[in-house]
């Protein structure tokens, strides 16, 4: 074991049969294989229970003060009364609905609520006064505004309140009182007017909630009025990700050596102008640049006028230009390399421009899991109330439902639907990764030339031999993901404590395993890429990647600083310029042939370019994502390629001439 470690630790040597992507392999990790389909097999045995005995519905039926579900027969319960005749729920103060912390709490409006069989026909103005309530009186006679939601009568003078809340104080609207009597002003039952300062507070609430579902509504009707322009902008922001991919075979050089001169001239610049202000405060008589009477100030002009802060800041950025010069003129060769495996990687993403449209297909699964592991979630919440046992548990969203229905089995079912929910978009992102590690690899080994349907055929490779290996990968993955949940939850529950100490271990656990799993995901990808090329197992793959990175460390930090930097650029222009046409278009200060005369009238023309933004930035960051991916696929061919070959006869290097040439080595055979 130690032999073949320290083996593997060495560069790679050659190997004539190697030639790209391995097309003779076997299966690797079977037993990783095994655990997952059992996992899976459990997954659907536990959903197939679930949708059987659950009905989701049953969690937004309304339950009354005593926790009786209305139209439901709740005798089975300890003091339950049948309630099948009574489904809709009637509160009494529905105001109190608008203390939004209490509603998320406690998921119901914090006020006295009882089970009617029909919503009632006029308002009750007495609603604020204590009423005596039980199940089986006539709670359906209460004489209300019909308004339903969800099962729950909301009045109709809610609306009323909103839309002229003055009217209804002066008693200009008539309202019906517990008696049917008309009604000029608002009173308790007792006959005690309601105050004028109280009616104002509520018609102030409710204005802002229902100007807010205006202002929504409205919103929503501009974009689906602009539902084509939206279509066209989508294919626009495409189009700009495409000519951005494609210009970066040219100007990605131009990009990078301006990016690093305007970072040196801009630091320069600071130090010129920290000194010129270290100079002019010195000499100047009013400034006390006495240490000794320094003070901590919250007025950021306090700061400004001490001669300290320029002499410090001066020097700060002195030391960090020095320092960045020192690196650009030693790493300059590695620049060099990581500008050309960018013009590379554009190559390689335009002669496979279906790799772009890839990512789609994974997105889409990882967002079905998502969506089946929610309706799971709400089927396992509902299957003991659905199946006729006991129904008396609120259901509270602050402690993850596990109070509701008072079933020790439902927190287990729920923290496995989430754990395997983890584990299948990790495997879903490793199947998508090592796929297009794949194509890419296919591409550069065979110098330009990927072959018929390299997404394909990697694809296959992928799934045929490797989803255990891909397995075991989103396993560890989904682990460290998992754990930081459980840190996260505890971390909530240790917040109401005094001891400082636990409160920061928990920030320790916090910081420590979001840093392991960016770490891990580092490595996995990597892994992928060499599970890819060589079909060896999971373990194997992810040592070679680790130590081929050690060996290249400088390399990998200026490639992966070059290119985050340069996504950012080029994520920022995408949505610039497309933000900016869609501004001219539907504000009408350009004017395009037959689009501009089918432009539609909006309430707010920013409505529709929120949405272009949002899905411009998604579109962006999927082909940029995919760029990335294959700067480091063909970055880690380029270091196996130096590693296995030396440009003899023997050993020609694969790698363009591009290549060759910002690495200063060449093919000797052909001189």
């Amino acid at each position: 074991m130690g032999g073949k470690e320290s083996k593997e630790k060495e560069p790679r040597e050659y190997d004539p049969n190697f030639g790209g992507p391995m097309k003779n392999r076997g299966c690797t990790d079977i037993a990783c294989c095994a655990l997952f389909l059992f996992a899976i097999a459990v997954y659907v045995c536990m959903s197939i229970l679930a949708f059987w005995y659950g009905d989701p519905l049953v969690l937004i039926y309304p339950k009354d003060s005593l926790g009786n579900t209305c139209g439901r027969d709740n005798t089975g319960t300890s003091g339950g009364v049948d309630l099948s005749s009574k489904p809709y729920l009637f509160y009494f103060d529905i105001v109190q609905c608008s203390k939004v912390q209490e509603v998320i709490q406690n998921f119901e409006c914090p006020t006295y609520h009882i089970c009617v069989k029909s919503c009632p026909t006029s308002y009750f103005v007495g609603y604020l006064d204590v009423v005596k309530y039980t199940l089986l009186g006539n709670s359906s006679e209460l004489d209300l505004t019909k308004y339903i939601l969800l099962r729950r009568c909301i009045p109709t003078i809610i609306e009323t309140i909103a839309e002229s809340g003055a009217s209804i104080v002066s008693g200009a609207i008539q309202i019906v009182d517990q008696y049917g009597n008309s009604s000029s002003k608002l009173s308790f039952l007792n006959g005690t007017a309601i105050p004028f300062s109280l009616m104002q507070q509520v018609g102030e609430g409710l204005s802002i909630v229902f100007g807010a579902y205006v202002f929504a509504t409205e919103m929503l009707d501009d974009i689906i009025d602009s539902y084509r322009q939206i279509l066209g902008f989508f294919l626009v922001s495409m189009f700009v990700c495409f000519f951005l991919i494609f210009l970066m075979r040219w100007i990605a050089g131009l990009i990078v050596w301006s990016m690093i001169f305007v970072v040196h001239l801009l630091l320069g610049a600071g130090v010129y102008y920290s000194y010129n202000k270290w100079v002019e405060l010195k000499s100047s008589s009013t400034v006390n640049s006495d240490p000794e009477n320094f003070q901590l100030s919250t007025n950021l002009d306090y700061y400004k006028n001490l001669e300290k802060t320029w002499l410090y800041a001066g020097i700060a950025m002195s030391v960090l230009l020095g320092i960045l010069l020192l690196i650009t003129c030693f790493l300059c060769n590695r620049i060099r390399m990581a500008i050309a495996v960018i013009k590379e990687a554009s190559k390689a993403v335009r002669a496979m421009m279906a790799v772009l449209f890839f990512p789609v297909i994974p997105w889409a699964l990882q967002m079905a899991a998502s969506l089946y592991a929610l309706v799971l979630f709400t089927y396992v919440a509902s299957y003991e109330c659905a199946s006729g046992k006991s129904c008396t548990g609120n259901l509270n969203i602050t402690s993850n439902l596990t109070k509701y229905l008072g079933t020790e089995y439902f927190k287990y079912y729920n923290y496995y639907n989430i754990f395997m929910m983890l584990w299948i978009q990790n495997f879903i992102i490793a199947v998508g990764q090592c796929t297009l590690a794949g194509a890419f690899a296919s591409y550069y080994w065979g110098r330009g030339g990927a072959g018929w349907f390299p997404i394909i055929s990697s694809f296959y490779r992928c799934f045929r031999y490797h989803p255990g290996s891909l397995a075991f990968g989103a396993l560890i993955i989904a682990i460290i993901q998992f754990t930081r949940m459980i840190v996260e939850y505890i971390e909530k529950k240790l917040k109401l404590s005094v001891n400082p100490m636990a409160q920061f271990i928990m920030c320790a656990c916090k910081i420590y395993f979001w840093c392991f799993e960016k770490f891990m995901k580092f490595i996995n990808k990597n892994a992928y890429i060499q599970i890819a090329v060589y079909g060896k197992n999971f373990c194997f793959s992810a040592f070679n990647a680790f130590f081929l990175i050690l060996r290249n460390a400088a390399r990998v930090a200026t490639i992966t600083a070059i290119t985050a930097f340069l996504f950012v650029l080029c994520k920022i222009a995408v949505i610039a310029i497309v933000g900016a046409m869609a501004f001219l278009y539907f504000t009408g200060d350009i004017k395009i042939d037959y689009l501009s005369d089918d432009l539609p009238n909006l309430n707010y023309y920013w409505s529709p370019m929120i949405v272009i933004l949002i899905f411009t930035f998604f579109i962006a960051t999927i082909f940029f994502d995919v760029y990335d991916f294959a700067i480091d696929t063909i970055f880690i061919c380029v270091l196996e390629d130096l590693e296995r070959h030396d440009g003899s006869k023997e050993k020609p290097y694969h790698m363009s001439s591009t290549l060759m040439s910002a690495l200063s080595v060449k093919n000797k055979f052909k001189e």
